[in-house]
């Protein structure tokens, strides 16, 4: 892990002393808690990235914290403050302009965001309107535009996409997005973080570093990136099935399952109470699982 400047290290360089890693607590030092001395290096300084303050010279190690001697947290509100204390330093957010076909960390976490609204309107839609509309025959009625004009419409979606991903002076391939999208400094660039595409694991053995996902259930940050590249997928096939079936995604269920259109109203109705429960349930072991928001680790998502 990187190390993070502490408010002391500036007074101990300016009185010639070697600065030293304070061994974390619950609420910050511990008092006599064994500290491991990092002697002043300006070599070091200045091979570092220069995000760090460096110069960023090839080859550069960053100095890592002394955590050896920490220990947990005492109670539920000091929690935070420790993960962030032990938390690496890491690379800044990489920016593109907002027209510029790239793909970046962030803009995956917004796309995803949108695409499970996306879906979810889209089902709800099928579900409460008489004609069970799919999302393409959705857009065209709340925008008054035709289907043709709506096809065309999330063509450019994807042809946008597909141009961030093909076009070799996309910012994707910009070092510093490089850099970002491997969460980490740029040492790990080599390394990567867990699961594909960095790294291969069997999806039966280690199903969460396989899927990047959190090890447990709830509202993290790992999940939320799961979903939302499950929700873009999903959303991506309910409106090619749509252009070849005329149905949405519920509807595409019950064709997949062997039901010839049109597809009875009670199935609809049904599917309904079902995502309701569903949600309801899900949502609730989310919660009472106790892992909502951030956990140690998954700072570096966003």
């Amino acid at each position: 892990m990187l190390a993070r400047a502490h408010p002391l290290a500036g007074r101990a360089a300016a009185a010639g002393r070697p600065r030293a890693a304070p061994a974390l607590g619950p609420r910050g030092p511990r008092p006599g808690a064994a500290c491991r001395a990092v002697p002043e290096d300006k070599d070091k300084q200045a091979s570092q990235p220069p995000h760090l303050g460096g110069g960023g010279t090839p080859g550069g190690k960053v100095p890592s914290k002394d955590i050896s001697d920490v220990s947990p947290p005492s109670s539920l509100r000091d929690v935070g403050a420790a993960v962030r204390e032990a938390a690496p330093t890491y690379a800044p957010a990489f920016l593109a302009p907002p027209l510029v076909p790239t793909f970046s960390r962030r803009r995956e976490i917004q796309a995803g965001r949108l695409a499970m609204i996306g879906m979810a309107a889209a089902m709800a839609w099928e579900i409460m309107l008489p004609s069970h509309p799919g999302p393409m025959a959705v857009t065209a009625s709340l925008a008054g535009w035709s289907i043709p004009t709506v096809k065309l419409l999330f063509g450019g979606f994807v042809a946008h996409g597909l141009l961030g991903l093909l076009w070799p002076g996309s910012p994707t391939f910009d070092r510093a997005n490089e850099m970002d999208y491997m969460r980490s400094h740029p040492q790990a660039i080599q390394l990567g973080p867990e699961g594909p595409p960095t790294k291969a694991y069997n999806p039966i053995t280690e199903p969460s570093k396989f899927f990047g996902s959190s090890p447990h259930f709830g509202f993290t940050k790992k999940n939320e990136l799961l979903h939302g590249r499950l929700a873009m997928l999903g959303f991506l096939a309910a409106v090619i099935n749509e252009n070849a079936t005329g149905l949405g995604p519920i509807g595409q269920v019950a064709w997949w399952l062997g039901k010839a259109p049109p597809i009875s109203p009670d199935w609809y109705s049904n599917a309904g109470l079902a995502l309701a429960a569903f949600a309801a349930v899900t949502t609730g072991l989310a919660y009472a699982a106790g892992h909502a928001g951030t956990t140690q680790g998954e700072d570096d998502i966003y």
